[in-house]
Protein backbone atom coordinates (compact mmCIF):
# COMPACT_ATOMS: atom_id res chain seq x y z
CA UNK A 1 0.00 0.00 0.00
CA UNK A 2 2.99 2.61 1.29
CA UNK A 3 4.63 1.66 -2.02
CA UNK A 4 1.30 2.60 -4.09
CA UNK A 5 0.72 5.99 -2.65
CA UNK A 6 4.64 6.81 -3.94
CA UNK A 7 4.13 5.87 -6.84
CA UNK A 8 0.37 7.86 -7.20
CA UNK A 9 1.99 10.83 -5.74
CA UNK A 10 4.85 10.93 -8.35
CA UNK A 11 2.69 10.96 -10.91
CA UNK A 12 1.07 14.03 -9.60
CA UNK A 13 4.27 15.32 -9.65
CA UNK A 14 4.99 14.15 -12.81
CA UNK A 15 1.25 15.52 -14.40
CA UNK A 16 1.31 18.88 -12.84
CA UNK A 17 5.16 19.51 -13.56
CA UNK A 18 5.04 19.31 -17.31
CA UNK A 19 2.53 21.83 -18.07
CA UNK A 20 2.82 25.28 -19.68
CA UNK A 21 1.99 28.12 -17.33
CA UNK A 22 1.19 32.02 -18.45
CA UNK A 23 -2.31 30.75 -19.70
CA UNK A 24 -1.33 28.50 -22.61
CA UNK A 25 -3.99 25.97 -23.03
CA UNK A 26 -3.60 22.66 -24.31
CA UNK A 27 -6.08 20.37 -25.74
CA UNK A 28 -5.49 16.88 -24.04
CA UNK A 29 -6.54 13.59 -25.10
CA UNK A 30 -8.30 11.25 -22.30
CA UNK A 31 -7.86 7.18 -23.07
CA UNK A 32 -9.50 4.43 -20.65
CA UNK A 33 -7.93 1.33 -20.87
CA UNK A 34 -6.63 1.66 -24.62
CA UNK A 35 -9.56 3.33 -26.05
CA UNK A 36 -9.86 7.65 -26.67
CA UNK A 37 -12.75 8.69 -25.18
CA UNK A 38 -15.04 11.30 -26.81
CA UNK A 39 -16.57 14.69 -25.37
CA UNK A 40 -18.23 17.36 -27.31
CA UNK A 41 -15.59 19.65 -25.40
CA UNK A 42 -12.08 19.33 -24.95
CA UNK A 43 -9.94 18.32 -21.61
CA UNK A 44 -7.37 21.09 -21.33
CA UNK A 45 -4.11 21.73 -19.55
CA UNK A 46 -4.06 24.96 -18.07
CA UNK A 47 -1.15 26.51 -15.93
CA UNK A 48 0.27 22.69 -14.80
CA UNK A 49 -2.89 21.22 -14.12
CA UNK A 50 -5.10 18.47 -16.38
CA UNK A 51 -9.11 19.24 -16.30
CA UNK A 52 -11.37 16.52 -17.46
CA UNK A 53 -14.40 16.81 -18.81
CA UNK A 54 -16.55 15.36 -15.89
CA UNK A 55 -19.20 13.54 -17.36
CA UNK A 56 -17.49 12.17 -20.27
CA UNK A 57 -14.79 10.35 -17.84
CA UNK A 58 -17.84 9.03 -15.16
CA UNK A 59 -19.70 7.76 -17.93
CA UNK A 60 -17.15 6.14 -19.62
CA UNK A 61 -16.22 4.63 -15.95
CA UNK A 62 -19.78 3.20 -15.48
CA UNK A 63 -20.28 5.65 -12.63
CA UNK A 64 -23.35 7.90 -12.18
CA UNK A 65 -23.23 11.70 -11.83
CA UNK A 66 -25.53 14.33 -11.22
CA UNK A 67 -25.67 18.24 -11.66
CA UNK A 68 -27.43 20.47 -8.73
CA UNK A 69 -27.99 23.87 -10.22
CA UNK A 70 -28.74 25.78 -7.42
CA UNK A 71 -26.20 24.43 -5.28
CA UNK A 72 -23.63 24.43 -8.70
CA UNK A 73 -22.38 21.15 -7.22
CA UNK A 74 -21.30 18.17 -9.21
CA UNK A 75 -22.06 14.71 -7.75
CA UNK A 76 -20.36 11.49 -8.69
CA UNK A 77 -21.54 8.30 -7.22
CA UNK A 78 -19.24 4.63 -7.75
CA UNK A 79 -19.70 1.87 -5.67
CA UNK A 80 -18.08 2.27 -2.75
CA UNK A 81 -17.98 6.86 -2.71
CA UNK A 82 -19.88 9.62 -2.89
CA UNK A 83 -17.88 12.48 -4.40
CA UNK A 84 -18.94 16.01 -4.72
CA UNK A 85 -17.62 18.95 -6.36
CA UNK A 86 -18.50 22.58 -5.56
CA UNK A 87 -18.04 25.08 -8.80
CA UNK A 88 -14.91 27.07 -8.33
CA UNK A 89 -14.73 25.88 -4.74
CA UNK A 90 -11.00 24.54 -3.43
CA UNK A 91 -12.23 21.34 -1.39
CA UNK A 92 -14.26 18.00 -2.69
CA UNK A 93 -16.63 15.87 -0.34
CA UNK A 94 -15.94 12.50 0.00
CA UNK A 95 -18.47 10.45 1.71
CA UNK A 96 -19.05 13.87 3.57
CA UNK A 97 -15.81 14.25 4.29
CA UNK A 98 -14.28 17.37 3.60
CA UNK A 99 -10.98 17.43 1.47
CA UNK A 100 -8.77 20.80 0.29
CA UNK A 101 -7.95 21.09 -3.22
CA UNK A 102 -5.52 22.88 -4.73
CA UNK A 103 -7.06 23.32 -7.83
CA UNK A 104 -10.75 24.50 -8.29
CA UNK A 105 -13.37 22.60 -10.51
CA UNK A 106 -15.14 25.19 -12.98
CA UNK A 107 -17.65 25.47 -15.64
CA UNK A 108 -17.09 26.47 -19.10
CA UNK A 109 -19.29 25.72 -22.06
CA UNK A 110 -21.68 24.11 -20.18
CA UNK A 111 -19.33 21.76 -19.19
CA UNK A 112 -18.19 20.54 -15.35
CA UNK A 113 -13.99 20.68 -15.51
CA UNK A 114 -12.15 18.75 -12.14
CA UNK A 115 -8.82 18.20 -11.79
CA UNK A 116 -6.84 15.03 -12.92
CA UNK A 117 -5.64 14.21 -9.58
CA UNK A 118 -9.08 14.08 -8.22
CA UNK A 119 -9.97 10.90 -11.22
CA UNK A 120 -6.67 9.03 -9.46
CA UNK A 121 -7.43 9.79 -6.07
CA UNK A 122 -11.31 9.06 -5.94
CA UNK A 123 -12.17 7.38 -8.79
CA UNK A 124 -9.91 4.18 -8.86
CA UNK A 125 -7.94 4.82 -12.20
CA UNK A 126 -4.35 4.64 -12.38
CA UNK A 127 -2.88 7.45 -14.57
CA UNK A 128 -0.07 8.11 -16.83
CA UNK A 129 0.44 11.40 -18.79
CA UNK A 130 2.18 11.36 -22.39
CA UNK A 131 3.60 14.73 -22.63
CA UNK A 132 4.69 14.00 -26.74
CA UNK A 133 1.10 13.89 -27.59
CA UNK A 134 -0.39 15.47 -24.38
CA UNK A 135 -2.83 12.23 -24.00
CA UNK A 136 -4.39 11.06 -20.53
CA UNK A 137 -4.10 7.45 -20.36
CA UNK A 138 -6.45 5.90 -17.53
CA UNK A 139 -6.67 2.32 -16.35
CA UNK A 140 -9.15 0.76 -14.11
CA UNK A 141 -10.09 -2.87 -13.76
CA UNK A 142 -14.16 -4.28 -14.40
CA UNK A 143 -15.71 -1.67 -17.04
CA UNK A 144 -15.71 -4.03 -19.61
CA UNK A 145 -19.46 -3.93 -21.08
CA UNK A 146 -20.02 -0.10 -19.91
CA UNK A 147 -21.78 1.60 -22.69
CA UNK A 148 -18.98 4.76 -23.28
CA UNK A 149 -18.44 6.90 -26.05
CA UNK A 150 -15.56 5.90 -28.02
CA UNK A 151 -13.51 7.52 -30.77
CA UNK A 152 -10.51 7.50 -33.30
CA UNK A 153 -9.42 10.80 -33.69
CA UNK A 154 -8.57 11.47 -37.44
CA UNK A 155 -4.75 12.00 -36.85
CA UNK A 156 -1.89 9.57 -35.54
CA UNK A 157 1.31 9.97 -33.53
CA UNK A 158 3.26 10.47 -36.66
CA UNK A 159 1.33 13.57 -37.69
CA UNK A 160 1.83 15.21 -34.44
CA UNK A 161 4.98 14.41 -34.45
CA UNK A 162 5.85 15.75 -38.00
CA UNK A 163 3.93 18.60 -37.73
CA UNK A 164 5.42 20.03 -34.65
CA UNK A 165 8.64 19.58 -36.19
CA UNK A 166 7.78 22.16 -39.14
CA UNK A 167 5.95 24.56 -36.82
CA UNK A 168 9.22 24.15 -34.70
CA UNK A 169 11.20 25.43 -38.06
CA UNK A 170 9.24 27.76 -39.68
CA UNK A 171 8.15 29.59 -36.51
CA UNK A 172 11.01 29.83 -34.61
CA UNK A 173 10.37 31.75 -31.46
CA UNK A 174 7.28 33.08 -32.46
CA UNK A 175 4.33 32.97 -30.53
CA UNK A 176 1.24 30.50 -30.19
CA UNK A 177 -0.75 32.28 -32.67
CA UNK A 178 2.11 32.18 -35.32
CA UNK A 179 2.65 28.79 -34.62
CA UNK A 180 -0.68 27.41 -34.60
CA UNK A 181 -1.33 29.48 -37.86
CA UNK A 182 1.47 27.47 -39.08
CA UNK A 183 -0.09 23.93 -38.13
CA UNK A 184 -3.26 24.80 -39.76
CA UNK A 185 -2.18 25.40 -43.29
CA UNK A 186 -0.43 22.01 -43.16
CA UNK A 187 -3.80 21.11 -41.66
CA UNK A 188 -5.46 22.66 -45.16
CA UNK A 189 -3.19 21.46 -47.47
CA UNK A 190 -4.25 18.22 -45.89
CA UNK A 191 -8.45 18.61 -46.80
CA UNK A 192 -7.51 19.85 -50.00
CA UNK A 193 -7.37 18.73 -53.37
CA UNK A 194 -4.64 19.98 -54.58
CA UNK A 195 -2.37 19.05 -52.19
CA UNK A 196 -1.07 14.93 -50.61
CA UNK A 197 -3.62 14.01 -48.19
CA UNK A 198 -1.18 13.01 -45.56
CA UNK A 199 0.58 15.43 -43.01
CA UNK A 200 3.65 14.17 -43.99
CA UNK A 201 3.06 13.86 -47.73
CA UNK A 202 2.17 17.84 -47.55
CA UNK A 203 5.72 18.54 -45.91
CA UNK A 204 7.96 16.52 -48.13
CA UNK A 205 5.89 17.43 -51.22
CA UNK A 206 8.65 18.54 -54.15
CA UNK A 207 6.04 17.72 -57.14
CA UNK A 208 4.75 21.49 -57.06
CA UNK A 209 5.33 24.99 -54.82
CA UNK A 210 7.78 23.92 -52.00
CA UNK A 211 6.11 25.49 -49.35
CA UNK A 212 8.37 24.31 -46.53
CA UNK A 213 11.54 24.22 -47.54
CA UNK A 214 13.66 23.26 -43.84
CA UNK A 215 11.86 20.01 -44.51
CA UNK A 216 14.40 19.22 -47.23
CA UNK A 217 17.30 19.79 -45.29
CA UNK A 218 19.29 16.69 -43.35
CA UNK A 219 18.75 18.02 -40.41
CA UNK A 220 15.26 18.13 -40.16
CA UNK A 221 14.54 14.77 -39.11
CA UNK A 222 16.40 15.33 -35.99
CA UNK A 223 14.88 18.36 -34.87
CA UNK A 224 13.50 18.53 -31.21
CA UNK A 225 10.18 20.34 -31.69
CA UNK A 226 9.45 22.70 -28.33
CA UNK A 227 6.46 21.85 -26.14
CA UNK A 228 4.88 25.17 -27.68
CA UNK A 229 5.17 23.80 -30.85
CA UNK A 230 3.82 21.00 -29.99
CA UNK A 231 1.05 22.31 -28.10
CA UNK A 232 0.30 24.42 -31.25
CA UNK A 233 0.39 21.36 -33.36
CA UNK A 234 -1.50 19.33 -31.12
CA UNK A 235 -4.72 21.99 -31.07
CA UNK A 236 -4.55 22.74 -34.49
CA UNK A 237 -5.13 18.52 -35.31
CA UNK A 238 -8.16 18.80 -32.75
CA UNK A 239 -9.74 21.23 -34.58
CA UNK A 240 -8.52 24.73 -33.56
CA UNK A 241 -8.19 27.58 -36.16
CA UNK A 242 -6.96 30.97 -36.40
CA UNK A 243 -6.38 31.56 -40.15
CA UNK A 244 -9.37 30.16 -42.31
CA UNK A 245 -8.95 28.09 -45.37
CA UNK A 246 -5.06 29.51 -45.92
CA UNK A 247 -3.17 27.60 -47.54
CA UNK A 248 -0.08 29.53 -48.27
CA UNK A 249 2.27 31.77 -46.09
CA UNK A 250 5.32 33.95 -46.83
CA UNK A 251 7.43 36.60 -44.80
CA UNK A 252 7.29 38.80 -48.17
CA UNK A 253 3.76 39.58 -49.79
CA UNK A 254 2.88 37.65 -52.82
CA UNK A 255 2.03 40.61 -55.56
CA UNK A 256 -0.07 37.79 -57.79
CA UNK A 257 -2.20 36.70 -54.60
CA UNK A 258 -3.14 40.04 -52.99
CA UNK A 259 -7.08 39.50 -53.34
CA UNK A 260 -6.60 36.10 -51.99
CA UNK A 261 -4.89 37.57 -48.28
CA UNK A 262 -6.39 36.23 -45.54
CA UNK A 263 -4.51 37.81 -42.59
CA UNK A 264 -0.89 39.27 -41.50
CA UNK A 265 0.75 37.44 -38.18
CA UNK A 266 3.66 38.99 -37.17
CA UNK A 267 4.95 39.75 -40.76
CA UNK A 268 4.28 36.89 -41.64
CA UNK A 269 1.40 36.77 -45.12
CA UNK A 270 -1.45 34.11 -45.00
CA UNK A 271 -3.15 33.36 -48.13
CA UNK A 272 -5.88 31.17 -49.58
Amino acid sequence: MKKRVISLCIVFMLVLSIGISYGVKVRVSLKLNDAFIESDEPNILIDNTTFLVARSLVNALGNTIEWNNAEKKVTIMTDEKKVEFIMDKDLVYVNDQVIPIEKKPFIKNGRTYIPLRIVAEHLGCKVEFIQDTYTVLLTKENVQGVERDEHTPEYTEEDLKWLSKIVEVESSDNDQEMKLAIANVVNNRVKSDRFPNTVKGVIFEVNSHVQFPPAHKNSFGSIQPSLYSKIASKNALEGENNIGEALFFNNQPFKSKSDDLIETINGEYFYE
